[in-house]
């Protein structure tokens, strides 16, 4: 009986011992386990954090490209701004110079008349719309552009390219300038809204998309030999078969047009022959 309960005793000493051995074992197992499952946390979020900073990284070098083409830009606009303010300044010193020397008629000598063109039109070549109009307007108030006695101005803006040209009632000259001529130029997308005209020349002109409307004169203008596609001539004041006849005869061809309500249609709707009319309607 008592071998019995000292074997007892024994195999109750040997079970709590291999427990505690196990739990003793288990502890650095247990760590390990963590330790690994941690690392891999700490890698998994290091790893998002990498690619977060890398997309942040990415736009922020986007952004930057973006910015500095916006300023290559801007620096690009600001640098031709400031050579066509150049070119205009250049212009303006070379004619007063001109003028100052051959008088404001230059002296009807082919000499400055030639000079005189070819600076304008080297001028009009680099200049925007904008520029282009402070030379024309500068140009018509010094009457550089008035039909002189022997039918030609001053200074002929022959194959000038006015595209853009902006002399709307809102651009007044300062005075009243008659006989002006803007003969043989190309007058793409010009606008001469509510401006006043008083007996002026557009022979032979490319007059494509240009607006007269609301304009006063017209009636006794010139456009022998133009070419006249989508022109708007609403409201302007051109009335009547006589207006039709003395404005559009000679044309070369006139093509979609926008005319006043009370204008008479003409007869002919053939638009490819000289001094022919087509596509003509009333606004």
């Amino acid at each position: 009986m008592k071998d019995s309960v000292e074997l007892q005793k024994k195999n109750h000493h040997s079970w709590f011992e291999w427990a505690q051995l196990f739990i003793y074992l288990s502890i650095p197992v247990v760590i390990i386990i963590y330790t690994v499952i941690q690392n891999n946390n700490d890698i998994s979020i290091a790893e998002k954090n990498r690619r977060q900073d890398l997309e942040i990284d990415e736009r922020r070098h986007k952004q930057d490209i973006e910015l500095a083409e916006q300023r290559r830009q801007q620096d690009i606009f600001l640098a031709a701004e400031q050579q066509e303010e150049d070119i205009l300044l250049n212009y303006f010193n070379s004619l007063g110079k001109l003028l100052e020397k051959h008088g404001v008629n230059l002296n009807e000598t082919a000499v400055g008349r030639r000079i005189g063109r070819f600076t304008t039109l080297a001028a009009l070549n680099q200049l925007n719309s904008k520029r282009k109009t402070l030379v024309i307007v500068s140009l018509i108030e010094n009457t550089l552009l008035t039909i002189q006695k022997d039918r030609y101005p001053t200074i002929s803006l022959s194959s000038a390219n006015l595209t853009g040209l902006n002399l709307t009632g809102k651009f007044q000259l300062s005075k009243q300038i008659e006989c002006v001529s803007l003969d043989a130029t190309i007058l793409t997308n010009a606008s001469f809204q509510d401006a006043q005209f008083w007996s002026w020349s557009f022979k032979n002109s490319y007059l494509i998309n240009s607006d007269f409307s609301s304009s006063n004169g017209l009636s006794i203008a010139c456009l022998d030999g133009s070419s006249l596609y989508s022109v708007n001539f609403a409201d302007s004041t051109l009335d009547g078969a006589n207006a039709f006849s003395r404005v559009f005869h000679l044309s070369t061809s006139v093509c979609n047009l926008s005319l006043p309500g009370n204008f008479t249609r003409p007869t002919k709707t053939s638009c490819t022959s000289a001094a022919s009319i087509s596509n003509i309607g009333n606004k």
